[in-house]
C-alpha cells in the first residue's frame, strides 16, 4: 500500500492492508499482526500495532488500519512492514506487506521520460509483439502523460507492424509503461527490419530525455541448416584454487537451424546432464551444455577450456588465484644481557596461513628454518616452518634484525644491558572509552635511562613512537614516545587497568566505559530446525549475548526454556549480561510434522524461535525446494538455466513416485526427464528449468515424491536497459566502467562550479545501500560534495540481483574497479589520485572498506586492484563484514554464496589502512554495531587512525531522524579537513 502522508494537524490519513485467506474459513482462524520499520519509524511515521486478527466461519479477509503521522518536513518517501506470524488453523503463504508514506512536502522534481530499444522475432502469424519499455524517472509526485507514435523505418506499416499512436499516464509512483506494437509475421526469408516509436508533448513535470527508441524485428526464416547458434557466454571464475576441477553453469543452446557439431578443447562437456565426455559429438537447438575444465597448477595463472558448437566457439576462463603470502602475525621478544659481539638467537616462531614458495628475507641478522642452515640470503618458506633470528650483539646500543615474510616482518632485537635501568618516572593517568573501542593515554617521552630497557605490560598494548599497538616485550630507550592503550569493556562502569614496566619502573594506565545505556542486543542467529525427532529435546548452539552495556531481563514465552553459561535450564524471566552464553531448548512431543514456535525476548529485542518435528514415517519426509544457481528469493536473468538443491529422499516406506511440473528432474546422477519415476530411501532428487526469456516473469517448480509436494517459483529481473538511465538528471558526465553482463556498468559523475580537467582535486566515490540486491542507483548526496565542497563526486551504478542476477560477491570486484578506473583516470577527471574518498551506507559500506584494501578479496580478478590506496573511507551504518558475529540475516548471508565467510571486508585490513570514519547506531538490528567497533579497534592497534561516532538509541536508519544528517555531514567535513582530503583544491 502507498499513501501521501498529509498533515498530522490538518488532514490524518492511514492505510488499509487486507489480510485475506486462501479460501472461506470453515472454522476460527486467527493470525498476529504486527508492523516494523522500514525507513519509517513507530510514532513518528506512523502508529505501529500487534494484534491477533480473528477469522469466523464463512469469512475470507479481514481490513487492518494503520494510522499515518503526517508531517510539513520535506523527506524521502518511507517505508514500513506489516507482518504475519503464529497462524492457528492455516499456514502463511505472503507474510510481508510493505506501507509507503509518500512526501508531499517536497516539490515534484522533473521526471525524465525514455523509451527503450525492443526487438522480437517475427514468427509466422501469431501474435507477436514489439514492447517498447517508457521509463519515468525519479518516480513522479503528480500524474505525468507523454502521447508516443510509431514510424516506418525499413520495416513498414500494414506488411511487417501495425501503426500505433496513443497516450501513456504516469500516475504518482509509476516509473514504468509499456507501449505494445503489434508485428505482422511472414515465412519469407528477409533481412531484420526496424521502425521506431517516439515520444512527444510530455504534460505535468514530464521532460523527454530519451525520446525515441528503435524496434527491430528479427527475421526468423532463415535457412534451416544454420550452424551458427546465438553468442554463448560461460562465466570465467576467479580464485579458484590451483590444479582444480571447475564446472560451468548450464548453458541453453538457441539460434540453430540443425543439429550442430559439438567439441572441446581443453576440458569435457555434457549434454543434457549426459557424463561428461571430450569426443566430438552433436547438440540440436534448446539442448543444455555444461563444461568442466582444470585451472593452472600456478598461482595466479588463466586456463580453461574452448567449446565449439557449429561455427561459433566460446571459451571457460579458470584465474588461479594468487598465492596467499600474508602470514598470521608473529613476534619475538627481544634479549638482553647479550655478550658484546656474540650472535644471540631467537626464540622459533611458527609460520602459519601462506602458501608455499613464499618469499623469506632477513636485515640486519640471519635466519634459520627449520633445522636448515643459518642464512641471510632470501629464500622461500611454507606454512608450518619454525623459523628463528639470530642477531649480533652491539657493544653500545640495540641491534635490530627485521625478518619478512611475504607482506608481514617483525623485528628481533638484542641488547647487551639487563634491561633494568629505570627512566625517569612518568604518571600515565586514566580516560573514558566507548565499549569496545581503544582508550588511549597521553604520549609520554622516555628519559633518564642509562641503557636500554626492557618493556613489558600486562592488561593492555603499548606503542613506541607511535607504531603499532603490541604486547609482545620491547626495548625503551631515552627519548622514546610511550603510549598505552586499553580496549574498553563492554559493559558501562566498568573499569580496567594496565601494568606497564619499563626496566625497574613500573606504573598503571586505566580505562573507563562511558556510553549511553543500550538495551538493544545484536540480532540472534537462532538455527532453522526442522526435521527434528519426536519426544527429543532440540537445543541451540550456545548464542554469545552482545551489543548491550548494561544488564537486561530475559523472557521466554510457553514451551521455551534457556540456559546461561552452561547453567540448568529454566524459564523464569533472569538477567543477562555482556558476554553471556545463551542456549535455548524446546522439548518436542509424540506428534509428527508438528510445529513449535516461541520467542525469546532479550532486552529490547523478541526473537521466534521455529522447530518442526520429521514427517511421519510411513511416507516421505517433506521437503523445500531451494534455488541452487541463486540464493533463496534471488533474482535471475531470462532465459538461463536454473537448478535446485538437490532432495534427499527420506522417511520413505518402498518406493515412492517422483513427477515434476515446470521443469525436468535428475535422479541421483542420471539423466534430466521429464516423465513420472521411481524413488527410495536415500535417493537425491535435483530440478532444472528453463527461465522465461522476458523480464520480470515467473517459473514455478513442483516436486512431488509420493504425497509430498513442494514448489519453488523464480522470477527473472527487471529489464536493466529500461530500469538504468544513462545520465541521470543532475550529473555532468557518464562513464562506462565494464561492459560485460546485461548492460554496462557506469559511473555517474558531479563536477563542480569551475571544474577543468587540468584540476587536481579531491574527489568522492558514493556507494549507496540496498543490501547488494536491490536499486544500486546513486543517491543524490554527490551532489553536495560537488557543489559545497568542490570535489570531483563519483555515483557508481552497482550490478544488484533485482537488474542483473548477481550474488553480492560480485561488488568487491566492482568497487575495487571504481576506484581503479577513477585513478587511471585522474587526468580526464581532473582528480588528485591520492585523495579519492570512499563513502557507502549500509551495504555499499561494504563496497568501500572492499576498495580500500590492498590484498584483493576472493571473487575479484587478479589486476583489478587499484595503484594507490583510497585517501579516506566513510561507512554509515557499513556493513563491515560478513562473518557469523556481524549479526547479518540469513538472507542477506545468502546473497554472497559460498564466499560469505572469505569475502568478509574486514578480513585483510593491514597495518597501512586508510583513515576510518565510522558512524554506527547502537539499536541497529540489521547490521551489528559491534562489528564495526572491532573493525575500528583493529585499525587503531596497527596505529591508523579510525574515529567512531555513535548515534545512541537510534536504528540502522538513524541518519533519517531530525537533524542527525546535517550533524553527520558535519563531522565529515571537519574530519576530511583534518586529515588533508579537503580543500578540494590545494
Amino acid at each position: 500500500m502507498s499513501v501521501r502522508e498529509g498533515d498530522k494537524v490538518l488532514k490524518k490519513v492511514s492505510m488499509n492492508f487486507t489480510v485475506s485467506l486462501s479460501e472461506k474459513a470453515d472454522g476460527r482462524i486467527s493470525v498476529r499482526v504486527a508492523t516494523s520499520n522500514g525507513t519509517a519509524s513507530a510514532g513518528s511515521d506512523y502508529d505501529s500495532i500487534s494484534r491477533v486478527v480473528r477469522f469466523t466461519r464463512g469469512q475470507i479477509r479481514q481490513t487492518v488500519t494503520i494510522k499515518i503521522n503526517g508531517d510539513t518536513v520535506s523527506e524521502p518517501d518511507e517505508t514500513f512492514f506489516v507482518d504475519l506470524s503464529n497462524p492457528d488453523g492455516a499456514t502463511l503463504g505472503k507474510r510481508r506487506g510493505v506501507g509507503t508514506i509518500l512526501d508531499d512536502d517536497t516539490p515534484d522534481p522533473d521526471v525524465s521520460l525514455s523509451v527503450a530499444d525492443a526487438s522480437v522475432t517475427e514468427g509466422n502469424g501469431e501474435s507477436k509483439k514489439l514492447r517498447f519499455n517508457v521509463s519515468a524517472q525519479p518516480a513522479p509526485k503528480s500524474t505525468v502523460t507523454v502521447n508516443y507514435a510509431s514510424a516506418n523505418g525499413t520495416a513498414k506499416s500494414g506488411s511487417d507492424y501495425v501503426a500505433s499512436s496513443g497516450k501513456l499516464t504516469f500516475a504518482p509512483g509509476v516509473t514504468s509503461q509499456a507501449v505494445e506494437v503489434s508485428v505482422v509475421g511472414d515465412r519469407i526469408s528477409e533481412n531484420d527490419e526496424t521502425m521506431s516509436l517516439t515520444l512527444s508533448a510530455p504534460t505535468g513535470r514530464g521532460k523527454i530525455a530519451r525520446g525515441s527508441a528503435i524496434g527491430t524485428i528479427i527475421d526468423d526464416d532463415q535457412p534451416t541448416q544454420d550452424l551458427t547458434p546465438d553468442p554463448i557466454v560461460f562465466t570465467p571464475l576467479s580464485h579458484v584454487e590451483p590444479g582444480s576441477v571447475q564446472v560451468s553453469e548450464a548453458v541453453q543452446i538457441l539460434g540453430l537451424g540443425a543439429s550442430a557439431p559439438i567439441s572441446i578443447a581443453g576440458g569435457t562437456y555434457s549434454v543434457n546432464g549426459s557424463p561428461f565426455t571430450s569426443t566430438t559429438g552433436a547438440v540440436a537447438n534448446g539442448d543444455i551444455v555444461e563444461l568442466r575444465a582444470t585451472a593452472s597448477d600456478a598461482y595466479g595463472a588463466t586456463a580453461g577450456a574452448r567449446l565449439t558448437v557449429g561455427t561459433l566457439s566460446t571459451d571457460f576462463v579458470l584465474e588461479s588465484r594468487l598465492r596467499d603470502t600474508t602470514p598470521e602475525p608473529f613476534s619475538f621478544e627481544p634479549a638482553f644481557s647479550a655478550t658484546p659481539g656474540s650472535s644471540t638467537a631467537s626464540a622459533a616462531i611458527t609460520v602459519a596461513g601462506i602458501d608455499s614458495g613464499t618469499r623469506i628475507s632477513v636485515t640486519g641478522g640471519a635466519y634459520q628454518i627449520g633445522t636448515g642452515p643459518w642464512t641471510t640470503t632470501p629464500g622461500t618458506v611454507a606454512s608450518g616452518a619454525r623459523v628463528r633470528v639470530a642477531v649480533t650483539a652491539s657493544a653500545n646500543s640495540v641491534a635490530v634484525a627485521e625478518l619478512r615474510i611475504g607482506l608481514r616482518s617483525a623485528r628481533f632485537s638484542v641488547t647487551t644491558a639487563n634491561g633494568t635501568a629505570a627512566p625517569r618516572a612518568f604518571a600515565l593517568g586514566s580516560t573514558q572509552s566507548f565499549p569496545l573501542l581503544l582508550g588511549v593515554s597521553d604520549a609520554v617521552t622516555l628519559s633518564g635511562l642509562a641503557t636500554p630497557a626492557r618493556i613489558g605490560i600486562r592488561g593492555g598494548q603499548y606503542s613506541l613512537n607511535d607504531g603499532p599497538f603490541t604486547d609482545v616485550a620491547g626495548v625503551g630507550m631515552n627519548g622514546d614516545r610511550l603510549r598505552v592503550a586499553i580496549a574498553a569493556a563492554p559493559a558501562i562502569d566498568d573499569r580496567l587497568e594496565a601494568t606497564i614496566a619499563v626496566g625497574a619502573f613500573t606504573t598503571k594506565f586505566s580505562v573507563t566505559t562511558s556510553a549511553p545505556e543500550d538495551r538493544t542486543p545484536d540480532s540472534l542467529q537462532l538455527p532453522l530446525t526442522k526435521a527434528e525427532a519426536i519426544n527429543s529435546q532440540v537445543i541451540t548452539p550456545p548464542l554469545i549475548v552482545k551489543g548491550v552495556n548494561v544488564p537486561v531481563p530475559i523472557t521466554v514465552t510457553t514451551g521455551l526454556s534457556y540456559s546461561l553459561n552452561g547453567g540448568a535450564f529454566v524459564s523464569a524471566p533472569g538477567i543477562v549480561h555482556w558476554g553471556d552464553a545463551l542456549r535455548l531448548r524446546v522439548i518436542t512431543g509424540p506428534e509428527y510434522a508438528r510445529s513449535y514456535s516461541a520467542d525469546v525476548t532479550v532486552g529490547s529485542t523478541t526473537t521466534n524461535w521455529l522447530v518442526r518435528t520429521q514427517g511421519t514415517p510411513t511416507r516421505p519426509a517433506r521437503f523445500t525446494l531451494l534455488p541452487a544457481s541463486i540464493y533463496s528469493g534471488g533474482l535471475v536473468l531470462p532465459g538461463t538455466v536454473q537448478t535446485t538443491e538437490p532432495i534427499t529422499v527420506t522417511n520413505a516406506d518402498g518406493a515412492q513416485v517422483v513427477s515434476v511440473i515446470g521443469g525436468q528432474y535428475r535422479i541421483n546422477d542420471g539423466p534430466y526427464r521429464a516423465t513420472s519415476g521411481t524413488v527410495y530411501e536415500g535417493d537425491q532428487v535435483t530440478l532444472r528449468t528453463v527461465m522465461p526469456s522476458t523480464f520480470s516473469s515467473d517459473q514455478t517448480l513442483t516436486l512431488k515424491i509420493g504425497q509430498v509436494s513442494s514448489s519453488l517459483t523464480l522470477t527473472t529481473t527487471v529489464d536493466a536497459v529500461a530500469n538504468t538511465p544513462p545520465m541521470p538528471s543532475g550529473t555532468d558526465a557518464t562513464y562506462v566502467i565494464r561492459s560485460d553482463g546485461v548492460i554496462p556498468l557506469r559511473a555517474y559523475v558531479f563536477q563542480p562550479p569551475g571544474w577543468r580537467s587540468s584540476d587536481r582535486r579531491a574527489a568522492y566515490i558514493d556507494w549507496s545501500g540496498g543490501g547488494w540486491a536491490r536499486g544500486g542507483l546513486p543517491s543524490t548526496r554527490p551532489r553536495y560534495w560537488a557543489e559545497e565542497q568542490g570535489m570531483v563526486a563519483i555515483a557508481p551504478d552497482q550490478r544488484v540481483n533485482d537488474r542483473f542476477g548477481t550474488y553480492a560477491y560480485v561488488h568487491a570486484e566492482d568497487a575495487r574497479l571504481v576506484l581503479k578506473w577513477a585513478q587511471d583516470n585522474a587526468g580526464q577527471l581532473g582528480i588528485d589520485p591520492s585523495r579519492i574518498v570512499v563513502m557507502g551506507s549500509s551495504s555499499g559500506g561494504g563496497n568501500a572498506v572492499w576498495a580500500s584494501l590492498l590484498e584483493p578479496p576472493a571473487t575479484t580478478a587478479i589486476g583489478s586492484s587499484p595503484s594507490v590506496r583510497a585517501g579516506a573511507v566513510v561507512l554509515w551504518s557499513g556493513v563491515s563484514s560478513t562473518l557469523p558475529e556481524a549479526a547479518l540475516g540469513r538472507s542477506q548471508l545468502a546473497r554472497f554464496g559460498r564466499f560469505v565467510d572469505a569475502i568478509s571486508p574486514d578480513r585483510d585490513i593491514d597495518d597501512q589502512i586508510s583513515p576510518f570514519l565510522i558512524f554506527h547506531a547502537d539499536a541497529d538490528t540489521v547490521f551489528a554495531e559491534t562489528a564495526n567497533l572491532n573493525l575500528c579497534t583493529s585499525i587503531q592497534i596497527y596505529g591508523q587512525r579510525c574515529e567512531f561516532h555513535n548515534q545512541p538509541g537510534l536504528g540502522h536508519d538513524w541518519v533519517n531522524s531530525p537533524g542527525k544528517f546535517d550533524e553527520a555531514r558535519g563531522i565529515e567535513v571537519e574530519f576530511l579537513n583534518r586529515i588533508g582530503i579537503l580543500p578540494a583544491v590545494r
